[in-house]
């Protein structure tokens, strides 16, 4: 997958001045009156086109929005430290037909979370589709995966390393969700191991209906809408809530064009767990 950079457009400040000549007694009072009830700011917003897309193998960067102003430093530190040694980094490849005789390969990357300490992972099932190939990375350890199982449906798969002793975070309900509150997502975006993204929580109880591999529909409920940046590469990471407990597993953006526009969307843990540990078996 090439590593691309998107740009958001420059925000111009234009300041209008009106010059007059005064007594110089009121120099400091005028220019404060300028400063404070003069001073113009003018943004130029794109028209664009809307799409919700599926986080795969493309896209661009995510713009973060407003809701950074909100978030203290210390408690994203510690949802970090708390998270970060549950979450995994996926790396699949996979060859395609390329014509007669010939077969291209293709290289993916996302992200998993730790759900019992022997090596089981859950993560997305778009993350994993049609790999014969899926390694993990996680605390600088690389493993080779097998493929548990995986439900089309409702977008989750599991995978399981040969490990033991591995942390698990602590699971969340949505019901404990309020919009407003901190987010927290980590993951793999562009192969960036353990990245952390902080938002708000946007929503709850979205409904979405994407495209998936082969022109197959896939309709997500009770989505969990967040403004954490969330890129390629995150799918099947986590996203916590301001307790450091993980709420959902991060799955879709929001896309305008070529550019995301700080709208992602988790599926809930405890509904993504229900689904693995059906894979599992127990």
């Amino acid at each position: 997958m090439s590593e691309g950079y998107y740009q958001p457009p420059n925000w111009r400040q234009r300041t209008k001045v009106a010059a007059f000549q005064f007594p110089a007694v009121l120099v400091g009072f005028l220019i404060g009156l300028l400063v404070a009830f003069l001073t113009v700011r003018s943004v130029v917003i794109p028209s664009s086109s809307k799409i919700v897309d599926e986080i795969l193998l493309g896209g661009q960067l995510a713009d973060q929005g407003q809701s950074a102003r909100l978030i203290t430093q210390g408690s994203v530190v510690n949802i970090s430290k708390r998270l970060r040694p549950s979450v995994v980094s996926i790396c699949t490849r996979q060859f395609v037909s390329a014509g007669p005789g010939k077969s291209r390969q293709l290289t993916g990357v996302g992200s998993g979370i730790v759900i019992r300490p022997n090596g089981y992972i859950v993560t997305n099932q778009h993350v994993i589709d049609g790999s014969k190939d899926i390694r993990v990375i996680i605390n600088s350890k690389r493993y080779i995966a097998k493929l548990v199982g995986e439900d089309y449906q409702n977008d989750i798969a599991v995978i399981k390393i040969e490990a033991s002793h591995l942390k698990t975070p602590k699971f969340a309900t949505k019901s404990q969700l309020k919009v407003g509150e901190l987010a927290v997502a980590i993951g793999n975006p562009f192969g960036f191991h353990r990245s952390v993204t902080a938002g708000v929580i946007s929503a709850l109880n979205r409904s979405v209906e994407v495209s998936g591999s082969y022109n197959r529909k896939r309709v997500y409920h009770h989505l969990i809408q967040t403004d954490a940046a969330i890129n390629p590469g995150n799918s099947g990471g986590a996203l916590s809530n301001q307790q450091g407990e993980v709420v959902g597993i991060n799955t879709l953006i929001f896309r305008e064009k070529s550019s995301s526009q700080g709208i992602g969307f988790a599926i809930p843990i405890n509904q993504a767990l229900r689904v693995a540990n059906r894979l599992i078996g127990s």
